[in-house]
C-alpha cells in the first residue's frame, strides 16, 4: 500500500481504513537518566475492528469477542434468500452418515420461514438444509421434558435425525413455519 498525500482526507476517512484494514504499532522504548537506562518498554498494539481482528487471527484467544463477532456475522453468513426471515435457533446435532464413520455433528438450527438449515460456526460448514416443501412427516422421540430427537423424513425416503435440548420447542416452530409456506407439506406427529 503506497503512501498518499491528499488534503481531503478527513479523520472519519482514516478511522475507517483503520478500522477495515488494522494499524500495527511494534515500538521499543527505553528511559534512561543521566544515560543510566532505567525503564524498558516493548509495546506490540493492533487497533481494528473486532471483525478484522477475528478475520486476521489477532484475537483468536478471546472467545466471548469472538461469539459477539459470530453473532454480528451471522446473518451474512447464513444467506437468507429474498424475504426470508429467520424465526428461531437452537443448539444441536444431526447424525451424518457420511465420511469415514458416522457420527452426531453439533451446529445451529436455524429455523426460517422456507426452512431449516443446521450450521456449523468453525469451521463454516452448512450441516444440513431442508426446504419444508420437501418435508413428508415430522416424528420426535423423548420431547416431553423438552429434551429429544426429531426425525424429518423427506419426500425422497431420506431421514434427518437431530438431537436437542430444545426439541419440542423446535417441533413446533417448524410446524408453524410449515404452516405458512406455500409449497404443499404435510405433517404428522408421531410421539
Amino acid at each position: 500500500m503506497e503512501p498518499v498525500r491528499d488534503v481531503r482526507v478527513t479523520l472519519v476517512d482514516l478511522l475507517d481504513r483503520i478500522l477495515d484494514k488494522g494499524l500495527l504499532i511494534n515500538a521499543d522504548l527505553i528511559i534512561s537518566v543521566a544515560g543510566v537506562p532505567l525503564i524498558g518498554v516493548k509495546l506490540n498494539a493492533a487497533i481494528a475492528s473486532v471483525e478484522t481482528m477475528l478475520k486476521y487471527g489477532v484475537m483468536a484467544d478471546w472467545s466471548t469477542l469472538k461469539e459477539l463477532s459470530d453473532t454480528l456475522t451471522e446473518k451474512q453468513r447464513l444467506k437468507l434468500m429474498d424475504g426470508e426471515r429467520l424465526i428461531s435457533k437452537f443448539y444441536g446435532s444431526v447424525y451424518v452418515e457420511t465420511g469415514l464413520y458416522p457420527n452426531w455433528r453439533p451446529g445451529w438450527f436455524y429455523i426460517t420461514e422456507r426452512r431449516v438449515l443446521l450450521i456449523r460456526k468453525e469451521p463454516f460448514e452448512v450441516l444440513a438444509e431442508i426446504h419444508y416443501g420437501q418435508v413428508e412427516k415430522i416424528s420426535a422421540q423423548g420431547v416431553d421434558g423438552g429434551a429429544g430427537s426429531l426425525h424429518l423424513h423427506l419426500k425422497t425416503g431420506e431421514l434427518f435425525q437431530f438431537r436437542l435440548s430444545e426439541a419440542s420447542r423446535m417441533r413446533t416452530a417448524i410446524e408453524r413455519a410449515m404452516g405458512k409456506v406455500d409449497e404443499p407439506a404435510s405433517v404428522q406427529i408421531y410421539n
